[in-house]
């Protein structure tokens, strides 16, 4: 029987995480939907609740986006949405999204809501809710005002069409909802449904790896003409030479002095007056000091 959503969670060994989770979407006001678990991990998931709408996958790792394809592949909702295993859905959540839908006659379109945010302190504050400006593109706005994976619900048209690229090692939301919001619209509502938490073990954690994974990614995302002709050079320049910047200041003990300038050139060529900067200056004195203590 066809539900009205199809709630997809990937998972690898957080067990009370993912408890948290479950409970967050069976907890929601409007109840038409299936949960698809998908199992990332060999330890078998037993439910927590015996209810039908519920269905657990098993397979073996191979990551989060082979995990949310296979998923969708087994969806029957008619529209999907997502939950990471650490985050939770508010009970207002898919009723937002339902209300939402049904005002624009179920288009074929992503639809998404804002969330509440778990900072570095743990402390939780609201997202700014800010609508796109008609005169803005819908690419521009979803990276000037972010897009939360457990944010988004999509047509199942769509994902029948466009998933999620197993082949992307990090920012693998966005670079999903960018290859969609080039052909489809975003509607939106003012409404905070979610609760995004920090976790330790992230795969988006900042690091070096990490910081060069995003550049890879970003940079050959950029590249699809598409993207080019709808999103911002300077949005799409300042979004590559933020990993650059945490690099150079957030890693900068463990670059070799190749890594340095290769890096710092990097930065020019993406933002030229930081190389210019003060702040760069200072950046650099500091760099040559780790240098000479290092010798």
């Amino acid at each position: 029987m066809v539900s009205f959503f199809t709630v997809i969670i990937p998972t690898y060994q957080r067990p009370e995480e993912l408890h948290r989770a479950v409970n967050s979407v069976l907890s929601q006001t409007f109840n038409d939907f299936e949960l698809i678990i998908v199992n990332n991990a060999k330890n078998e998931i037993t439910p927590f609740v015996n209810d039908k709408r519920i269905k657990i996958l098993s397979e073996e790792r191979k990551g989060a986006n082979f995990a949310r394809n296979t998923g969708i592949e087994n969806a029957q909702g008619e529209f999907i949405c997502f939950l990471d295993d650490d985050d939770v859905y508010l009970n207002n959540h898919l009723e937002t999204l339902r209300q939402l839908i049904l005002v624009h006659a179920k288009k074929v379109a992503m639809y998404r809501t804002f969330t509440k945010l778990e900072t570095a302190d743990r402390q939780i504050t609201d997202q700014p809710v800010v609508l796109r400006n008609p005169s803005q593109s819908v690419l521009d706005h979803i990276y000037t005002v972010l897009l939360f994976m457990a944010c988004v619900c999509c047509h199942k048209d769509i994902l029948s069409k466009i998933k999620f690229d197993p082949s992307v090692p990090i920012a693998q939301d966005y670079h999903l909802w960018t290859r969609i919001l080039v052909e489809y619209p975003l509607i939106e509502a003012p409404v905070i449904t979610t609760l995004y938490h920090r976790s330790a073990n992230s795969i988006s954690s900042p690091g070096l790896i990490n910081y060069q994974n995003y550049i890879f990614v970003f940079k050959n995302l950029f590249l699809m003409d598409p993207v080019r002709k709808q999103l911002n050079k300077k949005i799409r320049d300042m979004r590559v030479f933020r990993y650059y910047y945490l690099i150079l200041n957030s890693c900068t003990s463990e670059l070799t002095l190749r890594q340095f300038f290769k890096f710092s050139s990097g930065a020019l060529i993406y933002n030229p007056s930081y190389i210019f900067s003060f702040k760069y200056l200072k950046l650099a004195i500091k760099y040559v000091l780790i240098r000479i203590h290092l010798l």
